[in-house]
Order: structure tokens, then sequence, then C-alpha cells
């Protein structure tokens, strides 16, 4: 096989992966794990950022619960991290500027992965997802509202 075909094989298989990964999470209801609404999280109770990188897709994934895991294309990932305290407030934070910014995510249905040149944010709500995705020399220009989210998902 050709080196062209692998790397065209290999990003297949990790769309494939975290295709998978994301019927999950979208299909998955909150009351399943006990997360109701909040004071500070009234409509928020999930969170996903995807960006591909090095041939792979990659997923952050926050839940209201403090699950947060790490996804990677290849089939590997971080389960777990949400019991360090710091990673657990991050991710609170995370979802707290997710809450803020929802109204500006006019996208209803999550977009696709086909745009290796896009990070994509996904924001589960209990109405529904809403997502969006912009260019990461956008996001990283500090001017995109998704900035902002960006930023605490690095945290």
């Amino acid at each position: 096989m050709t080196k062209k075909k692998q790397k065209k094989k290999k990003r297949k298989d990790s769309i494939d992966v975290i295709e998978g990964l994301r019927e999950q999470l979208f299909t998955l209801n909150p009351k399943s794990l006990d997360i109701a609404p909040s004071e500070d999280l009234p409509r928020v109770w999930g969170f996903m950022m995807e960006l591909f990188v090095s041939q792979t897709w990659i997923n952050l994934v926050c839940i209201a619960d403090g699950t947060v895991s790490i996804y990677f294309g290849t089939g590997g990932g971080i389960i777990g991290a949400g019991e360090h305290d710091s990673v657990r407030t991050a991710a609170r934070e995370c979802l707290k500027k997710s809450e803020e910014i929802l109204e500006n995510i006019k996208n209803f249905d999550p977009v696709h992965l086909q745009n290796e040149e896009t990070i994509k944010f996904h924001v589960l709500t209990y109405a529904g997802i809403r997502s969006d995705e912009a260019k990461a020399d956008e996001i990283n220009s500090g001017n995109h509202y998704l900035s902002e989210l960006h930023y605490y998902a690095q945290m």
C-alpha cells in the first residue's frame, strides 16, 4: 500500500472511531447520568470539542457530572481525567462558558467531520445539541465568538 493510501485509510479509520463515540454522546440522556439543570448550568449538561491533529481526530468531552475524557481517533484515550480537581474545575468553567455563549450557537445539527481544517464545538443541552465550527486561525485570533470557549477547553 502506498503512503498516500495508508494516510487515507488512517483518516477513514479515525473518522469511524470518532463517529462511533460521537453517536454514543449525542444519544446519551442526561437523566441516565442523574444530571439535571442547576443554578450555574440551567441549559447545558455537556460539551465536546473536536480537532484534527497529526492525521487523527481528537475529542475533548466534559459532562456536568464531572466526567472529563479525551478520545483519539486511533482508538485510545484518557478516561476519568475529571477525578483530578484541577481538571474538573477547568471542565466546569468550560461548561459555564458554553452556557454563556449558547445563544450565539445557531446550528441545531452536529457539524460533520469532513472538514479537517476546522475545530468543531458541540454543546449538549436539555433541549438538544447546538454545534458550530471555525478555522483554527479564526479561533486563535481571539476575535471569534468561540475563541473563549476554545481557551477554556484547553485549560
